[in-house]
């Protein structure tokens, strides 16, 4: 995690992260972890369908990651 936060900051760029689970970024917790080592660099596109087949509680799931969204209207 730290070496994909280090490289969008040396790259200037922005990455949206999709958790997934069994990725590294599988969940809310670890996808701000990404956000910390990233700073503002990265930012979580988030799918509650992964969600729903494992388990969880989207809501519960949404609001850790508070204003790390980054939204992309369709065709943008």
């Amino acid at each position: 995690m730290g070496e994909m936060g280090q490289f969008v900051r040396a790259h200037g760029i922005r990455a949206a992260v999709e958790p997934h689970p069994g990725f590294v970024v599988c969940n809310s917790e670890t996808a701000l972890k990404l956000c910390e080592v990233a700073g503002g660099s990265a930012g979580v596109n988030f799918d509650p369908s992964h969600l729903f087949w494992q388990g969880s509680d989207p809501v519960a799931c949404i609001l850790p990651l508070n204003k790390r969204y980054m939204i992309r209207p369709c065709g943008a």
